[in-house]
C-alpha cells in the first residue's frame, strides 16, 4: 500500500434547522417504543410537561449531559417544568435512531445523535452536540441518558493509495452521521470523478452510521459509475453490516469482509 494521508479529524459544526424539536427517523425501532419516543418529542414541541413525564416508567430516569439526574415522577416533573417552562429560546434536533441490543422481548434499547442549541443573551446560539442512549421497558422509557462527549462526534478519514495508483482506500473511524457526512461526501465525490478509478471504503472501524452517512456513500457510488469507476465497501459482522443488509445496500454495493478481499474481488458478501 502506498502513501497515507489523514483527510479530516475533529468535530464538525452541524447545520440544522426546523421546528423545535424535529422528529428523527425511527423506522428500525419497534412499537410501542417508537410511539413513546415520538410522544416525547411532540410533548417537548408543545412544551407539555405532563405528556413528557408520562412517557417514562414510574422509576424512569433522565440523565443529562451534565450528569444531573431526575428519577421518578416527582423529579421528572420538576425537571421538565423548569426546562419546558423557560422563556429562553432553544432547539433540540435529533438524528436517526439506531437500535442497539436488548436483554429480552420486554425491553428495547436505542441510540441517536442530537444537537441542542440554546439562545445566548446576544441572540446567537450555543450549539451542544452529543448522543442519547435510551432504554425502554414495556414501551415506557426506563432511562434517557445524554452524553456530551465531543470525542464521539468526530470522523477521521485515513486515505491510502495502492502502489499502482489505481485504487484509493478510505478507512473511516468514529461516527458517520448528519454532522460528519459532508466531509466524506466531498472527499468521495472528488475521488469518484477521476475516470476508471477504484475506491474502497472501510467501515469496520466506524462506531455509528446513520441514513445521512449512507446517503453520502450512495451519492459517491452513483458519481463513480458515471465516470466508469467503482466503490467497494468493507464491513464485518455487526451493526454496520446489519444496516447494509436491512436497507438492501448489499445488492447495490460490492461489500467485502476485508481490504485484501476487496482488492482481489473475492468473498463478496451478499444479501439474504
Amino acid at each position: 500500500m502506498g502513501r497515507r494521508q489523514v483527510v479530516r479529524h475533529g468535530t464538525l459544526n452541524p447545520a440544522f434547522g426546523g421546528s423545535n424539536p424535529s422528529a428523527p427517523a425511527t423506522a428500525v425501532l419497534p412499537d410501542p417504543a417508537r410511539r413513546t419516543l415520538d410522544d416525547v418529542f411532540g410533548a417537548w414541541q408543545r412544551r407539555d410537561v405532563r405528556t413528557a413525564v408520562a412517557a417514562f416508567s414510574a422509576d424512569g430516569a433522565f440523565v443529562g449531559a451534565d450528569g444531573r439526574t431526575a428519577r421518578g415522577t416527582a423529579e421528572l416533573t420538576a425537571l421538565f417544568a423548569a426546562f419546558l417552562g423557560s422563556a429562553r429560546r432553544w432547539r433540540f434536533v435529533p438524528g436517526d435512531v439506531v437500535v442497539t441490543p436488548a436483554a429480552d422481548a420486554r425491553t428495547a434499547n436505542a441510540r441517536f445523535r442530537y444537537v441542542f442549541a440554546i439562545a445566548r443573551d446576544d441572540g446567537s446560539e450555543d450549539e451542544r452536540p452529543g448522543f442519547v442512549d435510551v432504554r425502554f421497558r414495556d414501551g415506557s422509557l426506563l432511562e434517557w441518558r445524554e452524553s456530551g462527549d465531543m470525542a464521539q462526534d468526530t470522523l477521521t478519514i485515513d486515505v491510502t493509495t495502492t502502489d499502482d495508483g489505481n485504487t484509493q482506500v478510505y478507512v473511516l473511524h468514529g461516527s458517520l452521521d448528519i454532522a460528519t457526512s459532508p466531509s466524506l461526501r466531498a472527499a468521495l465525490l472528488d475521488a469518484a470523478a477521476q475516470r476508471n478509478h477504484r475506491i474502497l471504503v472501510d467501515l469496520t472501524q466506524l462506531e455509528f452510521l446513520d441514513s445521512t452517512g449512507l446517503g453520502a456513500l450512495i451519492g459517491a457510488h452513483k458519481r463513480a459509475i458515471e465516470f466508469d469507476g467503482s466503490i467497494r465497501l468493507i464491513a464485518q459482522e455487526g451493526q454496520i453490516l446489519r444496516l447494509l443488509r436491512i436497507t438492501g445496500l448489499l445488492d447495490v454495493f460490492h461489500v467485502y469482509p476485508s481490504i485484501d478481499d476487496a482488492l482481489a474481488d473475492d468473498a463478496r458478501l451478499v444479501g439474504l
